[in-house]
């Protein structure tokens, strides 16, 4: 069977979903019924375009929002690709110049806790969030001579004190 139909299939459903999010996403607000709430934070790379000619290439990127527990609270949002060697893990964390307007458009003055990964972005100062750094993938480490799995887990017990004194 030639491979186009089924690729233009998939093309256009991804192009439908993407255009349904951001219609929804026009009217999302995170904490919009309590205070204090959690918002999950992070970026993902979903391919690569490869110029053999200049031996770079290009990653699509994308990030979003969503408050744990509410996944129609998801807020995405594209970034800017970037080019990198061809055999580049990925395009790096995501940038601080990427970040600001996204931080500023959802979270700023919505007294949200923001869980992240390590991204030095994501230290922005923004008034109304407090930030928590997670670790996503589990990690093999060596004790007694056996590589043993390590679950993920916060970096860091916090106790978050609020502006308000709570």
């Amino acid at each position: 069977m030639n491979h186009k139909p089924m690729s233009r299939t998939y093309t256009n459903l991804e192009i439908a979903r993407s255009q349904h999010v951001f219609k929804k996403q026009k009217h999302i607000k995170l904490r919009a019924k309590h205070n204090w709430c959690d918002v999950e934070a992070d970026e993902v790379d979903v391919g690569k375009e490869v110029d053999m000619k200049k031996k770079t290439a290009r990653w699509e990127q994308w990030g979003g929002l969503v408050e744990p527990g509410h996944p129609k609270t998801l807020v995405l949002f594209w970034l800017p690709s970037r080019a990198t060697a061809v055999r580049s893990p990925g395009p790096g964390p995501i940038a601080k110049r990427d970040w600001k307007p996204v931080a500023k458009k959802f979270l700023e003055g919505r007294d949200v806790i923001l869980q992240t990964d390590g991204a030095k972005a994501y230290k922005m100062k923004i008034t109304g969030v407090l930030r928590d750094s997670v670790v996503h993938k589990k990690k093999k480490i060596v004790v007694r001579g056996r590589a043993v799995w390590v679950k993920p887990h916060l970096t860091r017990t916090r106790t978050h004190k609020p502006p308000s004194g709570e």
